[in-house]
């Protein structure tokens, strides 16, 4: 999203459902003046840390924090090619895993990556020759 002065921002907020559903911007992420932020994602862990992903000049980053303070960003997808459509989600509310849409291949794939105490190293869950588009993730401790 764009400001008036053409700075690109990243908020975490709540929703107010006493206050006629008013958002309460809590901090401010991350800011850019340089390229729009596009594809926001949010997960939080049981240890009440939150983690956020986002697209920003063909890379996707990360921050974490509490709601109050957020770490710096980081480049978590650094390649050559187009990192778009992040998706974030908790396992077992203790470990994060991101996936997003990735060229660098040569066509369009889905990537991934862990977090739990440190980043592991990005992987490719598609593998086809066609292309693979919009990725979300998400986990459920129901079973059917």
């Amino acid at each position: 999203m764009e400001s008036p002065g053409g700075t690109y921002k990243v908020y975490y907020g709540t929703f107010d459902v006493d206050i006629s559903d008013a958002l309460n911007i809590k901090k401010e992420v991350y800011s850019s003046s340089i390229t729009s932020v596009l594809g926001v994602s949010l997960a939080q862990m049981s240890s009440a840390q939150l983690h956020t992903v986002w697209s920003r000049g063909n890379e996707i980053y990360h921050s974490s924090g509490t709601g109050t303070t957020w770490s710096t960003a980081t480049n978590i997808s650094n390649n050559a090619g187009t990192s778009i459509n992040p998706s974030i989600a908790t396992i077992s509310g203790t470990i994060v895993r991101v996936v997003w849409q990735d060229n660098t291949p040569g066509n369009n794939d889905i990537l991934t990556k862990q977090y739990n105490q440190s980043w592991s190293s990005v992987e490719n869950i598609s593998y086809n020759f066609g292309s693979s588009v919009n990725p979300t993730i998400m986990f459920s401790s129901t079973y059917y």
